[in-house]
């Protein structure tokens, strides 16, 4: 059985083979299933600020598994989306969100105007 940040054995079945070998780019990654675990706990903790998915394995289920895992654990779920990346903000919207704001400028108070986005519960 999974610990509360941990993916089940069920779930890590879904996505380990959409891990790609780094080929020397980075810090190599000790274990991909503690690297995503600790992604997971950012998720859960509230901590998460930005989710990424490496361009090739979109559209492969992998945000999808995060949010989730994430979702399972949280009775609210919000997120600030760039709203001048209109890929995020698609994938946010079809998961479920729902846009509750708008922010002129960034959390760092720059020009790029932020979505405000929850999940209804």
């Amino acid at each position: 059985m999974a610990k509360r940040y941990e993916l089940s054995d069920e779930a890590w079945d879904v996505v380990s083979n959409l891990f790609i070998e780094n080929h020397g780019r980075g810090r190599p990654r000790l274990s991909d299933r503690l690297m995503l675990d600790g992604v997971l706990w950012v998720l859960c903790s509230g901590a998460a600020e930005m989710l990424f998915i490496e361009p090739d394995l979109r559209g492969k289920g992998i945000g999808r598994a995060l949010l989730d895992h994430a979702r399972s654990s949280r009775s609210q779920m919000s997120v600030d989306v760039n709203e001048q990346n209109p890929e995020a903000v698609g994938f946010y919207l079809h998961y479920g969100f729902v846009q509750t704001g708008r922010s002129p400028l960034d959390g760092e108070g720059r020009p790029f105007p932020l979505l405000h986005l929850s999940l209804p519960g």
